[in-house]
């Protein structure tokens, strides 16, 4: 299962693959036609590589609308408004203590001051943030530091997708509950429009409990990344404190 997850990438498999996977699954469960699912053929085989095919397929979908509305739609406070608005104070802040903030706070200062020596001005906090986060990762990435943070951005990846997921599935049986008026004009409501209606509902608050639990994770990302490149600065200061120190050493011939 390993070999599987690192051939096909982490990000993948989980952002792709497993929500796509997760998505048809319910779809069958749920009673959507075949035709949603593009799920057809009469030999197991086939229709195997047919569910697995457009798994990918649908979660390649989810995950394209997952980064549109991440972008987009600010008010979500997901990753893309978290990297950039990781120093702040509001409702969506990363940091719940003010000291730890302040101290990536001076952190970043400090980083801007050493790499430009004050060639560039980043006025916002939001200018600020974005360059730090594109830098701290990048430094991190480069020495091989990263792989936490890409395991925990996967999972933030996935369950963004289903967030979308629950949309989704709501407009599929919302489409199947609006093709039930006729048979409700005629005899009433019955047991299959009820279980519609419950469906809807149900996929509505999936999509508000992946939402909350997408932009929690999408905070405990940048916070461990942000912890990582610290850990990673102080380790290679001691490194050079001790190369100095030896240096000075063999120098004096103690």
């Amino acid at each position: 299962m390993d070999g599987a997850i690192e051939k096909l990438g982490v990000y993948e498999f989980f952002c792709v693959f497993l929500s796509g996977l997760i998505f048809s699954t319910i779809c069958i469960c749920s009673g959507i036609p075949d035709c949603f699912l593009m799920w057809s053929g009469e030999d197991s085989t086939i229709r195997l590589i047919t569910f697995l095919s457009f798994s990918c397929f649908w979660g390649l979908i989810l995950q394209g609308i997952g980064a549109y509305v991440d972008k987009k739609w600010k008010f979500l406070g997901l990753s893309h408004q978290v990297r950039k608005n990781f120093l702040g104070t509001g409702k969506n802040r990363v940091f719940k203590e003010e000291s730890e903030r302040s101290e990536f706070d001076r952190l970043v200062d400090k980083t801007i001051m050493e790499k430009y020596d004050g060639s560039i001005e980043l006025s916002t906090t939001k200018e600020r943030c974005y360059w730090a986060y594109q830098y701290f990762a990048t430094i991190l990435e480069y020495h091989g530091k990263d792989a936490k943070i890409e395991r925990i951005g996967s999972l933030s990846g996935m369950l963004r997708s289903l967030m979308v997921m629950g949309p989704v599935l709501t407009i599929f049986h919302g489409v199947l509950f609006f093709l039930e008026i006729n048979k409700i004009m005629c005899i009433g409501y019955d047991a299959k429009t009820y279980s519609l209606a419950v469906k809807i509902l149900s996929f509505l608050f999936v999509a508000v409990f992946f939402w909350y639990r997408a932009s929690k994770f999408a905070r405990y990302k940048v916070r461990v990344l942000l912890r990582e490149y610290r850990q990673f600065v102080s380790e290679n200061n001691n490194e050079n404190v001790t190369e100095n120190r030896v240096a000075t050493n063999t120098a004096t011939g103690s």
